[in-house]
């Protein structure tokens, strides 16, 4: 059986649950949860996405292209087994592959503010 410990608000609708209960070693274990609300956040991504225009156009502007919250990040870290740090600066193979499924696969274009191509 677990034991809600405390629950602490992370802000941007996440927050982490800190649970007590037993192993299968039957030892006590403390498992922390991390759960974001992200109905805002794809919301406003259909907003801008439908408002997008469909081609970047030039210059030299950067262009929000995705907001994705912070809980999938780590999540596919985990899944992955990426370092957070490695993830974020997007230099190795490994972590390009990630993002690219995060901007590019079905299962993730809810996350995506702009049509095309990056």
């Amino acid at each position: 059986m677990s034991k809600l410990i405390d629950v602490i608000q992370l802000g941007l609708g996440r927050a982490e649950r800190w649970w007590m209960h037993h192993g299968a070693d039957n030892r006590k274990k403390i498992t922390v949860e991390t759960v974001q609300d992200v109905e805002p956040i794809l919301k406003a991504n259909r907003r801008e996405f439908n408002a997008a225009p469909a081609r970047f156009g030039g210059g030299e502007h950067f262009h929000k292209v995705a907001s994705i919250p912070a809980t999938v990040i780590e999540e596919m870290c985990r899944v992955e087994k990426i370092p957070f740090a490695e993830m974020m600066a997007r230099k190795s193979e490994r972590s390009k592959r990630v993002w690219r499924k995060l901007l590019y696969d079905r299962d993730f274009r809810a996350f995506r503010t702009r049509p095309g191509v990056v």
